[in-house]
């Protein structure tokens, strides 16, 4: 009876080393993916705001031109308006699509500018108020 009860123990000392491993392995396969998608959306962000300054300084109607018509336009109190596009792309499966908006003084021409994406937000405001 006594070699058993060793015997039980040892299985049991064996299961949780198991366990202990399977969640070790767990714990670096979820920090591994997080770590991942930070670094994906600071290499977006990256990519995206060199996209967008390229718009500062430039007239509403140059924009529309390049970009196409925008979702949507608003007035912005007494300074201007903004527009907002949607990213290009094939989004059916309602998955998430980033939005950009451009912020105009009141001269038409762009002061700012807001990135809304999958996994990171950013702004860039010029304009005078």
């Amino acid at each position: 009876m006594g070699t058993k009860l060793c015997h039980v123990q040892n299985i049991s000392l064996l299961q949780i080393r198991t366990i202990a491993l399977s969640l070790t392995l767990l714990g670096f396969s979820l920090f591994g993916c997080r770590m991942y998608y930070e670094m994906e959306g600071v290499a977006t962000l990256a990519g995206v705001e060199k996209d967008l300054d390229m718009w500062l300084g430039k007239s509403k109607e140059e924009q529309i031109q390049k970009m196409g018509d925008p979702v949507m336009c608003m007035l912005w109190d007494e300074h201007g308006e903004f527009c907002h596009w949607l990213d290009p792309g094939d989004h059916t499966d309602g998955s998430f699509r980033p939005k950009r908006i451009f912020y105009y003084d009141n001269n038409s021409v762009v002061c700012g500018w807001t990135y809304t994406g999958q996994w990171a937000d950013q702004t860039k405001n010029l304009c005078k108020r």
